[in-house]
C-alpha cells in the first residue's frame, strides 16, 4: 500500500539505509575503476535522475534507479565492451550504442537482472527510457 501511496505523492520515500548507501558507493567505485577515470557522483545522478544530487541526498527509490544504471554500466565494461563507444563519452551518453541494439540490450539486462529492465526497456516492460 505504501508504494501505491508514494506513486501518487502521498507518502515519502524512505531514506537510504547505511547498507544501501555503502552498496551504492561500492557500485560507483567499481564503475570508476572499470572506466579508469574519476567520474563525479553528481554526473551519474544527473544522467539518471535529471538533476545532480550527491549519493547522500538520494532517497531509496532514487538510489535503486542509480544502482540499476551503475550495474548495467559496470556489466557493459566488464562483459560487453563492444557496446561502448570508441571514444570515451559522458556517463549519460555512454550506453547510446547499447540502447540502439535491442538484442544486445536484452542480453545485458538478462545478465544484470531483469529488475534493471524498468530503467532501460520501453513500456510495457519498463518505464519510459529517460536519457538525462
Amino acid at each position: 500500500m505504501a508504494h501505491y501511496l508514494r506513486s501518487f505523492g502521498y507518502a515519502p520515500y524512505p531514506p537510504l539505509s547505511a547498507g544501501q548507501a555503502a552498496a551504492l558507493t561500492r557500485l560507483l567505485e567499481r564503475y570508476r575503476r572499470l572506466r579508469g577515470e574519476p567520474v563525479p557522483e553528481t554526473e551519474v545522478t544527473a544522467a539518471v535522475l535529471g538533476r545532480p544530487k550527491t549519493l547522500g541526498e538520494l532517497n531509496a527509490d532514487e538510489a535503486d534507479r542509480v544502482a540499476a544504471h551503475l550495474v548495467v554500466h559496470n556489466l557493459v565494461y566488464s562483459t560487453f565492451p563492444q557496446a561502448l563507444p570508441q571514444t570515451p563519452a559522458p556517463f549519460a551518453r555512454e550506453l547510446d550504442g547499447l540502447l540502439a541494439d535491442r538484442e544486445l540490450l536484452e542480453r545485458v539486462i538478462a545478465a544484470a537482472g531483469w529488475d534493471t529492465g524498468r530503467e532501460f526497456l520501453p513500456p510495457p516492460w519498463g518505464e519510459p527510457v529517460s536519457q538525462g
